[in-house]
């Protein structure tokens, strides 16, 4: 039905390419509900097919976000902030230790969204 849905969606091409993309992004991120309720909210500012943007959540739901992009997105992240992937809580209190892995997790997310929101695009 959504399918049907989305080929009878009104809007341009942009419109439609745009929530997917949208969407692609954001579900990314590392913020689960945050991220659907952001896309919503952008949809009303930004002209874009509602349709689409919730395909493009319902394509890259967040058991798809941790099983194919957190992999890669963490590693990403640490190498831009350079630190070192240290998982053994040894040297660093729990505090510090979550606040670089969670900062890591998010930028290399973000970077990431953009590699994965370009071609959701196309």
């Amino acid at each position: 039905m959504l399918l049907r849905r989305l080929r009878h969606a009104h809007g341009t091409p942009h419109e439609v390419a745009l929530g997917f993309s949208v969407a692609s992004y954001l579900s990314i991120l590392p913020t689960p509900g945050l991220s659907i309720v952001a896309g919503f909210a952008l949809s009303l500012v930004v002209p874009m097919s509602r349709v689409s943007l919730t395909l493009g959540f319902a394509v890259f739901n967040p058991l798809v976000c941790v099983l194919l992009i957190y992999p890669w997105a963490l590693p990403i992240g640490q190498t831009l902030l350079r630190v070192l992937p240290d998982f053994g809580l040894d040297g660093l209190p729990r505090v510090q230790w979550l606040a670089e892995a969670g900062a890591a997790l998010i930028l290399g997310a973000a970077v990431a969204g953009l590699l994965v929101a370009m071609p959701a695009y196309v």
